[in-house]
């Protein structure tokens, strides 16, 4: 299939396909469009189906007027969006991640009243912890490397969500000592979720650098500096 994509780039996935390319002018439209209708072409000489009800079109940019241009599909008119989920993550056309933040933080922060109603006779810290990491924590660093530029205030709200557990963990096993956050950490072993992303960034960057991962893309703007 992407070999039938002349002018712009194209990802797969199983069976979701996008095609993308930085629109400049309008020429750069109809390209995009003429790619468009080769996937389509693709798609019918070898007996494929699409979905036009779930192809979307998707501009990122932050500035306030960008140029529209009416997709078509099979002769049918693709959606505009601003927002779409892409394996699990909400991305919007300014880049902002706000409805991935707002997503983690309404579904979490009720995973980790089940959790603290699920452990509420429990006599091991162990096993509360464990369970916290399992549901909650593992969730809250899903595809991190993605969305990690949200803004300080994204940021603090998803903090609130492991304040809340550590919390929740102070009240039930150490009742006798008045909650803190900094002990808090230096008791349970935590890092706040800002240190830890930043940590999957640079692992990231490692397996990247080290053959691990494929991602030319990312790798070609790193400026290596190799000493005599």
């Amino acid at each position: 299939m992407c070999d039938a994509v002349a002018h712009s780039k194209c990802l797969l996935f199983a069976d979701d396909v996008k095609i993308y390319q930085a629109i400049i002018s309008p020429q750069d439209c109809y390209l995009l469009q003429s790619d468009v209708n080769s996937i389509q072409g693709w798609c019918i000489a070898n007996c494929m189906q699409l979905n036009i009800s779930k192809t979307k079109v998707i501009s990122f940019s932050r500035k306030t007027n960008i140029p529209i241009y009416d997709y078509k599909l099979c002769q049918s008119s693709i959606a505009q969006t601003d927002s779409v989920k892409d394996l699990g993550v909400f991305i919007d056309a300014k880049l902002y991640f706000h409805d991935q933040v707002n997503y983690i933080f309404s579904h979490y922060v009720k995973l980790l009243g089940l959790v603290h109603n699920i452990t509420f006779n429990f006599s091991s810290l162990d096993c509360m912890f464990r369970l916290y990491t399992a549901l909650v924590r593992s969730k809250l660093e899903y595809a991190s490397v993605v969305w990690n530029s949200i803004m300080s205030t994204d940021a603090n709200k998803l903090e609130h969500i492991q304040q809340r557990f550590m919390a929740l963990c102070f009240n039930c096993f150490y009742p006798q000592v008045h909650y803190n956050y900094s002990l808090a950490f230096e008791e349970l072993k935590l890092h706040t979720l800002c240190t830890t992303r930043h940590r999957l960034d640079a692992l990231f960057l490692i397996h990247i650098y080290f053959g691990l991962k494929f991602c030319p893309s990312v790798l070609e703007i790193v400026g290596l500096r190799v000493p005599f």
